[in-house]
């Protein structure tokens, strides 16, 4: 009864993924996302509060006391012309798609809430989280924060939050205690020296000289700590560009400018390698009688899992997928997700779920971000079981 309820849930959910499919939002401008369901949880009488723009935050009771549980799904597309497809839900809004699933989680999320508002048996209660803008440093979830949710009547015990992944096989899962995914920090560091005419070099400061010095430093010290085999310890320094002069062959520029990224696991490591690696570049530039200016782009925190949430979610994850398939050991990675602004506020845990099918050519398996993907409308239905189990709690043996 329950998986014939939740499998046509998912039918619905599938036709709602695929309208915000076909009008997309970019950050804080998810406008028709918003609207679907606010319009949803008005239909099914499910209060709601707007924070950070256009996010959400519906809440259900359950029948008895107990905990709060938080549920979140981003909602934001990116700056992407979308392949032509043919297909019915394919984008209307030029240069918009949604190329990273968030349509997906969001119908996730939605068909959850409409199964939980239906079978409220569960101890405590429910946040709906429907966050905007976590694409591109948005920081949709801080906005959120900021506004007011885990504050007062919105506080939460634990949050959770699911991701797609076209690397992996449908019906597979995977998580784990501790990191999960890295912080993110960009820098912007320019070297200032004296231009001049080429030929005279008694009388220039070529700011090449110190911004190549700076760049290998930076790369090498990057590749050692790739390396390092402590999870704390490990960090990419890598470098995205480097732009100095123009197209003349007699100039001496008078800055160069170096553009490149942080990532870390550990916050203390992070804030540490700021200081040291801007202190270290400073002294290179001064060697070479010039000067630096760093802008550092705080980016997302990093996600980090923890572990009484993990358990719950292992055990929610195997009675909604294969066990088998459920992988509780994950390496975690250098890419990152708003979720981390959360998980550092509130206990919580983040999940891989695998959407790729054996053929190569579907757009399920395409690359997040890019113009070929497309959401795999089949992780429906056990995404939204694996929300409901954690909240309902593991079923009798």
């Amino acid at each position: 009864m329950v998986g014939e309820q939740i499998d046509f849930i998912s039918q619905l959910a599938t036709g709602w993924r695929r309208e915000m499919h076909r009008q997309p939002g970019l950050a804080f401008q998810e406008i028709f996302a918003h609207r679907l369901v606010a319009e949803k949880l008005i239909e099914w009488r499910i209060p709601f509060h707007v924070l950070g723009r256009t996010g959400i935050v519906g809440i259900i009771n359950g029948n008895n006391p107990g905990k709060t549980i938080g549920l979140r799904a981003d909602m934001d597309a990116l700056p992407i012309e979308e392949n032509k497809t043919g297909k019915s839900w394919a984008s209307i809004n030029p240069g918009i798609m949604h190329a990273c699933g968030h349509d997906g989680h969001t119908a996730i999320l939605l068909g959850t809430a409409q199964y939980l508002n239906q079978n409220r048996d569960f101890d405590g209660r429910v946040l709906l989280i429907f966050q905007p803008a976590e694409e591109n440093a948005s920081f949709g979830a801080k906005a959120m924060i900021k506004d007011g949710l885990f504050s007062d009547n919105l506080c939460c015990d634990e949050v959770y939050t699911i991701h797609n992944s076209p690397a992996y096989p449908l019906g597979s899962a995977l998580t784990c205690a501790g990191p999960m995914m890295a912080s993110s920090d960009n820098f912007l560091l320019t070297v200032i020296g004296k231009g001049g005419h080429a030929a005279f070099m008694d009388d220039t400061i070529n700011p090449i000289e110190s911004a190549t010095r700076i760049a290998m430093y930076a790369l090498d010290r990057g590749h050692k700590k790739w390396m390092e085999p402590d999870l704390n310890q490990k960090a990419v320094i890598n470098i995205a560009g480097i732009n100095a002069g123009g197209d003349s062959f007699n100039i001496t520029p008078g800055t160069a400018t170096i553009r490149g990224t942080l990532r870390t696991f550990n916050p203390g490591v992070r804030e540490f390698l700021k200081r040291d690696l801007s202190e270290i570049w400073s002294n290179i530039a001064a060697h070479n009688a010039a000067q630096i200016n760093i802008e550092w782009k705080t980016g997302y925190d990093s996600t980090i899992n923890a572990p009484v949430p993990t358990q719950k979610a292992v055990v929610a994850l195997k009675e909604a997928f294969d066990a088998e398939y459920v992988n509780e050991y994950v390496k975690p990675i250098m890419a990152v997700d708003d979720f981390g602004a959360m998980s550092s506020v509130v206990p919580g845990c983040y999940v891989t779920l695998g959407q790729a099918t054996q053929d190569k050519n579907s757009a399920a398996n395409q690359n997040l971000h890019s113009a070929g993907y497309d959401f795999n409308d089949d992780l429906i239905a056990p995404a939204i079981k694996y929300f409901t189990s954690l909240v309902q709690g593991p079923k009798p043996a």
